[in-house]
């Protein structure tokens, strides 16, 4: 060989140093792949919570005899075209030209309801006529299940205060239920698109009950949302007098 002879330790110095070189490339390497993994999952995650499909899940659908095409439909793009076919469907129904005369009879409309509200949860009317249907025809009368087509459609739409406000009419209609109604109509009256005569209606029903907090989070809350001048100024005044009849009713102690 030429040159000089190569120092055994340096050569074994240089060899610790390569593997140690492949050692880090690798397990660096397994480092990054392991926090990509991570990373992919924490933002699908994430994702996945932020933009959940607001619609019904297909094993949620009602199955029905006239269900058939329901799938293909809606697999094809046209969510509100199926929502459509079954409301007309619910509506040949419940407008046939033979109408039962005893409180069987309708015995599908919920289930014909529910199916065109599931295959597009934001179609309000088919919760609204099949909930009106069996709530306040008499020949119906069955107003529970009403009731589950309406929280259904709350459930899936918060915002869209006629659910609440339909539920607490018909809560109304039922006996011993004052709580149930005032819960439900507190939920409408706080919403930022309920009718001021709505909030102003229950306002009144917490003041007549010496509830002066529940009145006056109403009132603040058309303060908060009405850009009606008026309005703003009914709860401006009404604010003011439930806080001099909270005071009042302090001063007088309980009992008093």
């Amino acid at each position: 060989m030429n040159g000089k002879p190569r120092n055994p330790r340096a050569a074994a110095r240089g060899a610790l140093f390569v593997s140690r070189g492949g050692f880090r490339r690798r397990h660096g390497r397994a480092a990054a792949a392991a926090a990509l993994f991570f990373a992919a999952a924490f933002c699908r995650s994430h994702a996945a919570a932020l933009y959940e499909i607001p619609y019904a899940r297909f094993h949620e659908f009602v199955i029905v005899p006239e269900s058939g095409a329901d799938v293909p439909i809606v697999l094809s793009g046209f969510r509100r075209v199926a929502a459509d076919i079954a409301f007309v469907q619910l509506l040949q129904y419940t407008g046939g030209s033979t109408l039962p005369e005893d409180r069987t009879g309708y015995g599908r409309t919920k289930e014909l309801s529910l199916r065109a509200a599931r295959l597009d949860t934001n179609y309000y009317g088919a919760y609204l006529f099949g909930a009106q249907i069996l709530a306040w025809l008499k020949i119906v009368n069955r107003p529970q299940e009403a009731l589950d087509i309406l929280r259904e459609g709350t459930r899936r739409n918060p915002d869209y205060w006629p659910f609440r406000a339909h539920v607490a009419a018909i809560l109304s209609n039922l006996k011993d239920q004052p709580e149930a109604v005032l819960a439900e109509l507190t939920s409408v009256a706080l919403l930022p698109d309920c009718p001021v005569l709505t909030k102003s209606v229950l306002a009144t029903m917490y003041k007549t009950r010496g509830r002066y907090a529940q009145a006056a989070a109403i009132w603040k809350s058309v303060l908060d949302f009405s850009s009606d001048p008026d309005a703003r100024r009914r709860a401006a005044g009404e604010l003011e007098r439930l806080i001099d009849l909270a005071r009042e009713g302090k001063a007088k102690g309980p009992g008093k």
